[in-house]
């Protein structure tokens, strides 16, 4: 069966950041596995890049949110994860000049 064509022109997709994109470390310390704290511990998923341009190609925008548990849980402050994730995701796009 041929796969169809999924054309989105306007449709936003928010995508979780960690667990989704990028692999969850195990910490000794938690029930479960945590977010990266470093941008050295950050390991993106390799089918990451093709799925991503692939719904670009599609017309779809993305969008990255992440709930960042350390700073939920007190061990990172929230402007930190933010920047973090800056770094992780790269500078946010240009608004397109209007004509």
């Amino acid at each position: 069966m041929a796969r169809p064509e999924v054309v989105a022109a306007g449709t936003l997709i928010v995508l979780d950041r960690d667990g989704v994109l990028n692999r969850l470390l195990d910490n000794p310390a938690e029930p479960r596995p945590d977010s990266p704290m470093r941008p050295s511990e950050v390991e993106v998923f390799p089918w990451v890049p093709a799925v991503l341009r692939a719904l670009t190609d599609a017309g779809f925008g993305l969008a990255i949110a992440s709930n960042q548990p350390a700073a939920a849980k007190g061990r990172r402050p929230a402007p930190s994860s933010r920047r973090r994730t800056r770094r992780f995701c790269g500078p946010p796009p240009r608004a397109a000049a209007s004509s």
